[in-house]
């Protein structure tokens, strides 16, 4: 009995080291990396990061493992994973460091790319442009300025970019709300909120022509007059107030505009 078992156990290992050794294999680092790769390509970027981070934390020499890791999760948009992946990475690379930089320039995270930006040579083209570019994207929270940025090392896309933040043109929220104090409704035109404006207009200008008539046939006793002249006032102001937000408004897309192309140009070009 105890042979018969003891022959069993023997045929069974004997099968089974097989099918370890191939289960071994299908785990190896290079089948691991083929197969992390295939679901990159195939943009299945969640997936691929979680591949990537495995073999970044099985192989930290490999900074293919770590540059791809932080890839992945930028095509995948969640950046801060990315981020937070890269505080476990050991000895990144400057290609590893500039993938980190994109990741906190679309996550808007300004203290990381500053950190970052004081470690590396000043010499570096790497770090004046991105120095350029922390102060472009914080624009206009801060003043600009190119002091400490060594120009001729900067892409000169990025120093176009520097200039046309002065050409850009904005609204007086003062102007706009004297404007529609004036005329209703043209506050929100000079805001380039065209039909905002025409809408204004024509409802104050109705609801103050009915309290008009209304006032004109029974003078002061009217009830229509004063109910259709409470709703013009109402209107007329809350469009003085409307008009000046539309303005400030107006100002806030311009500069979200300009951000986002600052940022893009970056992504796509470093």
């Amino acid at each position: 009995m105890i042979r018969y078992l003891y022959n069993n156990i023997s045929v069974l290992l004997f099968l089974c080291v097989p099918t370890l050794a191939q289960y071994n294999d299908l785990f190896s680092e290079k089948n691991t990396a083929e197969f992390a790769q295939f679901l990159f390509e195939s943009n299945q970027y969640g997936f691929a990061a979680e591949e990537f981070e495995r073999l970044a934390f099985l192989y930290p020499a490999n900074q293919e493992y770590q540059l791809a890791l932080l890839e992945s999760y930028r095509y995948a948009n969640e950046c801060t994973k990315g981020i937070n992946a890269f505080g476990a990475l050991v000895n990144p690379g400057l290609e590893v460091q500039k993938e980190y930089a994109k990741l906190n320039i679309l996550d808007g995270n300004r203290a990381n790319i500053a950190s970052l930006v004081v470690g590396l040579d000043a010499e570096s083209s790497f770090r004046n442009n991105l120095d350029l570019t922390l102060r472009l994207i914080s624009f206009p929270d801060h003043a600009m300025s190119l002091e400490g940025i060594k120009t001729e090392k900067v892409d000169i896309n990025l120093l176009n970019l520097y200039n046309e933040s002065f050409k850009i043109r904005y609204k007086s929220p003062f102007l706009a709300g004297t404007f529609s104090t004036l005329i209703p409704g043209t506050g929100k035109v000079y805001s380039g909120r065209w039909k905002d404006g025409l809408i204004s207009f024509i409802f104050i200008g109705t609801t103050a022509f009915q309290a008009y008539r209304g006032f004109d046939q029974k003078g002061t006793k009217s009830v229509y007059g004063w109910i259709m002249g409470s709703i013009s006032l109402g209107f007329y102001i809350g469009n003085i107030y409307g008009s000046a937000k539309a303005a400030k408004l107006y100002n806030t897309q311009q500069n979200s505009m300009y951000v986002e192309k600052v940022t893009h140009y970056y992504i796509d070009h470093f």
